[in-house]
């Protein structure tokens, strides 16, 4: 299976969990955007790579290896924890209150 089949796989395992999704293969890597179902605005992205031993595996943004891409359940539970990891940070900065509207203005003012 090539790396958009291991994410779609991914993304519909995703999905019977209760999460939502977003592809972005344009992007080099190819990501999947991963939101967390209460808070859709607030995520990670996830890519694919191959480990030491050349079995592919699911990585996080944060650099974090996730599960190895043949086991989706591993995944989808790691992928649940690391958001979940997020979350006291960004109720300590009051990052969880703010609206979907208030988010894309502050990434809008972070990316110029």
């Amino acid at each position: 299976m090539d790396v958009t089949g291991h994410l779609d796989a991914l993304g519909g395992a995703l999905a019977e969990a209760g999460w939502s999704s977003l592809s972005r293969y344009h992007e080099k890597p190819p990501l999947l955007r991963v939101f967390h179902p209460a808070t859709p605005w607030f995520g990670d992205s996830v890519s694919v790579a191959d480990s030491l031993e050349g079995t592919p595996w699911f990585w996080s943004s944060t650099g974090d290896p996730l599960a190895p891409c043949a086991d989706l359940e591993k995944a989808v539970a790691r992928v649940e924890e690391q958001i979940t990891s997020f979350e006291p940070m960004a109720e300590r900065f009051g990052l969880s209150r703010l609206s979907s509207a208030q988010w894309r203005r502050l990434l809008d003012g972070l990316r110029r």
